[in-house]
């Protein structure tokens, strides 16, 4: 495998990585990185926000189930688009949008219309997600170079 060089071809890389990242986090405010193709672009933003979009619809059902379709996948996008997960593994989504609604979340109009009583309606899964994490244990992947100071997308 040959090694980026440290110069300019390093940057240019990690910095096509970095909008490649943000577009697929917000494709709406991010332009795409130039020199790549719009429908190979649409590949990576409807898988990535499809597969967070389901686990998240499959672990929050009753919020899903209250809120009108359009406000649900407006709150996913918030969510893809503010939050930093602090965790890679794709099993902690249901944490990280649990922290996501306590701290980050904006309430909105929207929200409080949904349900006479919007606040726990947003922690329906926290003790679910506790037990869930209590039983488990993690793993740390092994990360090294560009990918180890990266962080989680």
């Amino acid at each position: 495998m040959a090694k980026l060089k440290q110069g300019t071809e390093h940057r240019d890389f990690r910095d096509t990585q970095l909008q490649f990242a943000a577009h697929i986090r917000h494709p709406e405010q991010n332009p795409p990185p130039p020199d790549i193709e719009d429908r190979r672009l649409a590949i990576y933003r409807d898988l990535f926000y499809n597969n967070i979009q389901s686990f998240l619809a499959s672990g929050f059902p009753v919020l899903k189930s209250i809120l009108e379709q359009a406000h649900w996948h407006s709150m996913v996008r918030d969510f893809i688009y503010r939050h930093q997960s602090h965790s890679p593994y794709f099993l902690k989504i249901s944490e990280e949008f649990l922290s996501y609604l306590q701290t980050e979340r904006i309430a909105s109009q929207e929200d409080l219309l949904s349900s006479p009583e919007p606040q726990p309606l947003f922690f329906e899964n926290q003790r679910r997600v506790s037990q869930l994490s209590a039983n488990r244990t993690y793993r740390q992947p092994r990360r090294s170079g560009f990918y180890a100071r990266a962080g989680p997308l």
